[in-house]
């Protein structure tokens, strides 16, 4: 239902090469929320390159497969380094379509409590997505086996058409039960 909703296997592919803008919050060390509009770049594969801006500099970060790099320049240097990786990874470890790509690889179970909610229970880890009632994913729940930490929750909104399928146009990322510490609002 949901790959269907996505264009089937060939939206996948449409997504696997996908540029953007946008903006990224994200909630710093003294609650303050900041805001740093972005470009990017993904490719096939672990391959993202992105640009965050403000009037007082800009970050390049680049990953590619298990390497990544931070340039910053302007009132950013030396500080924005970690922020643009923490952000950047984040952005790429939970695209769309990887995630649903890593669910289809795995023993899927239907939710006894709502029809709409997938669950994917590993001893590693565990999976559990939530299905809108437009059949496009909504909320994924990520939890390690280790449960030492609330489990990471990601919120999927504002879809927008992209070729042959749909894109999120919100991707929201933070732990169960607190306000999301990185937001990711794309325009185009």
């Amino acid at each position: 239902k949901v790959v269907a909703a996505l264009g089937g296997t060939d939206g996948f592919g449409q997504l696997a090469d996908i540029e953007g803008a946008g903006m990224m919050q994200w909630k710093a060390s003294d609650g303050k929320i900041e805001e740093w509009t972005m470009s990017f770049n993904r490719r096939v594969g672990k391959d993202l390159s992105v640009t965050f801006k403000t009037k007082d500099g800009q970050c390049t970060a680049r990953i590619s497969g298990a390497t990544a790099r931070q340039e910053c320049r302007g009132g950013f240097k030396n500080a924005g380094e970690k922020i643009a990786a923490q952000g950047s990874s984040l952005f790429l470890s939970y695209q769309l379509q990887d995630v649903i790509q890593a669910l289809v690889k795995r023993s899927l179970i239907a939710s006894e409590r709502d029809e709409n909610t997938l669950e994917s229970p590993s001893p590693r880890d565990s999976y559990v997505l939530t299905i809108g009632v437009d059949a496009l994913p909504a909320r994924l729940l990520y939890r390690t086996a280790d449960g030492n930490n609330a489990p990471i929750q990601v919120e999927y909104a504002n879809y927008f058409k992209v070729a042959d399928t749909r894109y999120p146009g919100k991707i929201s990322i933070g732990r169960a039960n607190e306000s999301p510490s990185w937001v990711f609002v794309l325009n185009n």
